[in-house]
C-alpha cells in the first residue's frame, strides 16, 4: 500500500495562513515587524498563543516521596551514588514555602547528607546539613544531621571544630525525646571518634579541589577585542570575509582566546547533573529552583543568579512550540531541529538583558555591517556574526518567526515588558516587536555561529593494560557535548579540516591554545567538527556545505590529506634543517634551499621522540593526579614541538602526536564530568 506523503514545508505554511494570497503577502513582507504582525494575527495563531505559556508548579509531593523511598533502598543497599541522585530528585520535587522551608524537602537534604558521608564527600555532607536545618529539619530528629556533622568534621581533620560540634550534638539531646539510653550512646561514640581522629593528626585533610576549573592566563590580550591575544589581528576581504591571522609568529602552545560565551545553555538530558548557570559538573549534590523541578544549581549564588536573572521568565512555563516543533520533527521535517536546538538559547540571550538596555542599543543591534573589525561588546558581537539571511529560505524564516512570537507571548505572560499580559491582544507594542525581531535576529546567528560546550569524561577500565593506558588508542580524546554556547570573537575564526588551535572549556567559558607553530601572516583557523583525522574529503566538505553553506576549501582539502587510518607510518616529508627555511626534504636535499641532509639521522630522531611520546601517552590518563598532568602536559608539548621542527605531514606520526597533545591539555585543564 502506497503511503501518503508528508506535507511539504509550503504546505504547512499555506495550511497555517489559510490562503495562497495570505501565505504570499506574508513572503513579501520587507520588514521583521511586519512579519511578526502578520503571523501573530493569523487566528490559529491567536489560538495557539491563548494555550501558551501557562505557569505550572511542577513540584509534586508524591514525586518527591516517591523518589526518596527509591534512595532509601539504594542507601539500605550500600548504593550511595545512586542514593544521592534519588535523594536529588526528591529535592527537585519538593514543595517550598516562602520561607525555602518544606518538611519533604528537608528530610530529602538530610538524606542525601547521609550518602554524602558514606561517599566521605565531607564537605558537601556538611553543606547539606546546613542546607537541612535551613530547610526547616525536624526540631525532634535534629540530632541525627548534628551527630553527622561530627563525623564529617572529623573526617575532613578540623578537629577544632569537631569539639564545637560535639557539644552543639549533646546540647541538643539533652532536649530531645530519645530514650536516655540511645542518647548516652550517642554521645559516647561520637566523643570516642572524637578521640581517635585527634590521636591519628591534628592536621586537616581536605579533600580535593578542582585544579582544572581554573583559567590560564594570556600573556597579552588585544587591545580591541580583549578575548584575542594580542599575537591576533582581524582581517576582512570579500572572499574570505572577517578571518584572523597571526600579527607574529606563534609558538605551539600559547594561549590565543579566551572567552565568556555571550549565551549559553545546557542540554536538556545535563539539567540534573550539571549547574545551569555555571556548567560545573555536580553529580552528587545540586540546588533545585524553588518552584520548578527543571533547572539545579552548584549553590545558591548561582541560584540567585539565574533566578534573577534569565530563569525568572521561563519558570515552570509549558511551551507550546516545543510540542509544535516536536511534532515536525517526528513528522521528518529534520530541518526543524535547528529551530528546537536553539529555541530556548535565542530566549536566554534575551531575558539575561531588560528590556530597557535594548531599547537603547536596538541601532547597533539591528543596523549592523559584517564588515566590521570591532565591536563594544558581545551582543553587538553576536549581532554582527553572519545569518546568511539573503539565502534563508521562507520556510526557515516562518519557523523561527513562530519560535520567536511564542517566547515573545511567554514574556508578556512573565511580565518582562512591565506589566503581566494573561489576555492575548490583537496588536503587539513598539517594544514588543522590537524584542520579536531581536528573538528572530539572535536564533538566525546561533544556527552558523554556535559551538558546542564540551567536557572530558574518565577513560574506561578496558583502555588500561597493567595500569597504564593501552598504547593502541588512537583518537581516545573522550569528551562529551554538554551544551551550546554563542562566543562573538572566536565565531570570527574560518574553519579549517586540518585545524592549528585546540579549543577545552572552563565551565562555559572557552579557552584555544596554538596546536601548531604559526608563522607571522598565517590564518588563525578553528575545526566546526569535520576533522582531516578521522573523516575523509568528501564527507567533511558534505557535511560543512549542508551544515555551514560553504564549501571547504582549507589546506586539508585542497591538499587532499589522508585521514590517520590512511597516513603512512614512515616519514617521507622531512623538514629542512635551517630554521629561516620552510622548505620539505623528500630525498637528500631541501626543495626550496638545496641544503643536503642525512635523511638516516633525521628519521632515527623522530623515531626516537615518537617512542618517548608513545612512553608518555601511556601515562596521560584521567587516573593521573593533576601534578602529574601538569607535567605531562608540559613534556608531552616539548617532544611534540620538536617532531614539528623535524617533520611534515602527510604522517600518522604528526597526526598521533597532536591527538596526544590535544589529550593532554585536555585531561591538565577543562572541566571534567568525573
Amino acid at each position: 500500500m502506497l503511503e501518503t506523503p508528508l506535507p511539504s514545508s509550503e504546505a504547512k505554511m499555506l495550511h497555517f495562513f489559510g490562503s495562497e494570497k495570505e501565505s504570499k503577502e506574508f513572503q513579501q513582507c520587507s520588514s521583521f515587524p511586519e512579519k511578526i504582525t502578520r503571523i501573530w494575527k493569523v487566528p490559529l495563531m491567536q489560538e495557539l498563543l491563548k494555550k501558551s505559556g501557562k505557569q505550572v508548579s511542577q513540584k509534586s509531593e508524591g514525586e518527591s516521596r516517591r523518589n526518596r523511598e527509591i534512595g532509601n533502598k539504594h542507601f539500605q543497599a550500600g548504593k550511595w551514588s545512586l542514593a544521592a541522585s534519588y535523594f536529588s530528585k526528591a529535592i527537585a520535587f519538593a514543595y517550598v514555602n516562602d520561607k525555602q522551608q518544606g518538611r519533604d524537602l528537608s528530610l530529602a537534604i538530610a538524606n542525601r547528607s547521609a550518602a554524602l558521608y558514606r561517599l566521605e564527600k565531607y564537605k558537601l555532607a556538611l553543606e547539606d546539613i546546613d542546607y537541612a536545618l535551613d530547610a526547616g529539619y525536624p526540631q525532634d530528629i535534629r540530632y541525627k544531621v548534628f551527630e553527622r556533622r561530627v563525623y564529617c568534621l572529623i573526617g575532613l581533620g578540623r578537629l577544632e571544630e569537631a569539639k564545637k560540634a560535639v557539644l552543639q550534638l549533646q546540647a541538643d539531646l539533652g532536649t530531645s525525646t530519645l530514650e536516655e539510653k540511645k542518647k548516652v550512646k550517642i554521645e559516647m561514640d561520637a566523643n570516642e571518634e572524637l578521640k581517635k581522629g585527634m590521636s591519628k593528626s591534628s592536621d586537616a585533610v581536605e579533600e580535593e579541589a578542582e585544579p582544572w576549573l581554573k583559567l590560564p592566563t594570556m600573556e597579552k590580550r588585544h587591545p580591541t577585542l580583549p578575548a584575542f591575544s594580542s599575537a591576533l589581528e582581524l582581517k576582512y576581504d570579500e572572499k574570505k570575509g572577517r578571518h584572523v591571522i597571526a600579527n607574529r609568529d606563534i609558538e605551539c602552545g600559547e594561549v590565543l582566546v579566551i572567552e565568556n560565551p555571550a549565551t549559553a545553555c545546557l542540554y536538556y538530558d545535563k539539567r540534573e547533573e550539571h549547574c545551569d548557570n555555571c556548567f560545573k559538573y555536580i553529580p552528587l549534590r545540586q540546588i533545585p529552583c524553588d518552584h520548578c523541578s527543571a533547572l539545579r544549581f552548584c549553590g545558591f549564588q548561582c541560584k540567585k543568579s539565574a533566578i534573577e536573572g534569565y530563569h525568572q521568565f521561563e519558570c515552570g512555563r509549558e511551551d507550546v512550540f516545543e510540542s509544535v516543533i516536536g511534532q515536525m520533527m517526528q513528522e521528518g521535517k529534520t530541518n526543524a531541529k535547528g529551530t528546537k536546538k536553539f529555541h530556548r538559547m535565542a530566549l536566554k540571550t534575551v531575558t539575561q538583558k531588560s528590556l530597557a538596555w535594548f531599547l537603547k542599543n536596538k541601532d547597533k543591534l539591528l543596523k549592523v555591517h559584517n564588515s566590521t573589525l570591532s565591536f563594544r561588546d558581545e551582543y553587538e558581537g553576536v549581532a554582527r556574526l553572519v545569518g546568511h539571511h539573503e539565502r534563508m529560505p521562507q520556510t526557515r524564516i516562518f519557523a523561527f518567526l513562530m519560535s520567536s512570537i511564542f517566547h515573545l507571548r511567554n514574556l508578556q505572560q512573565a511580565g518582562y515588558f512591565g506589566v503581566k499580559k494573561n489576555k492575548v491582544f490583537e496588536n503587539l507594542t513598539e517594544e514588543e516587536l522590537l524584542i520579536g525581531e531581536l528573538l528572530y535576529t539572535f536564533l538566525e546567528k546561533m544556527q552558523f555561529n554556535t559551538h558546542s560546550v564540551t567536557q572530558g569524561e574518565p577513560d574506561k577500565q578496558t583502555d588500561f593494560e597493567n595500569g597504564l593506558l593501552n598504547p593502541g588508542l588512537l583518537y581516545e580524546n573522550r569528551i562529551r557535548c554538554i551544551g551550546n554556547a554563542v562566543y562573538p570573537s572566536l565565531a570570527m575564526l574560518n574553519h579549517s579540516c586540518y585545524t592549528n588551535i585546540y579549543k577545552f572549556f572552563v565551565g562555559p567559558t572557552v579557552v584555544a591554545v596554538a596546536c601548531q607553530k604559526i608563522p607571522v601572516g598565517n590564518e588563525i583557523s578553528e575545526n566546526y567538527f569535520p576533522v582531516v583525522q578521522i573523516l575523509p574529503r568528501p564527507e567533511r566538505r558534505s557535511w560543512l556545505s549542508q551544515s555551514y553553506w560553504f564549501d571547504c576549501s582549507c589546506t586539508g582539502c585542497l591538499q587532499n590529506l589522508p585521514n590517520i587510518q590512511n597516513s603512512d607510518t614512515i616519514p617521507t616529508h622531512l623538514r629542512c634543517e635551517r630554521k629561516e627555511c620552510s622548505g620539505i626534504v623528500t630525498e637528500h636535499s631541501c626543495r626550496l634551499c638545496s641544503k643536503k641532509m642525512d635523511r638516516e639521522l633525521r628519521i632515527s630522531e623522530i623515531q626516537e621522540v615518537w617512542a618517548r611520546l608513545k612512553d608518555l601517552r601511556k601515562e596521560c590518563h584521567s587516573n593521573a593526579k593533576h601534578e602529574e598532568l601538569l607535567k605531562l602536559e608540559k613534556n608531552i608539548l616539548q617532544k611534540y614541538i620538536r617532531l614539528q621542527e623535524l617533520l611534515s605531514l602527510p604522517c600518522r606520526i604528526m597526526y598521533e602526536a597532536e591527538v596526544l597533545y590535544w589529550r593532554a591539555v585536555r585531561l591538565a585543564h577543562g572541566s571534567r564530568s568525573y
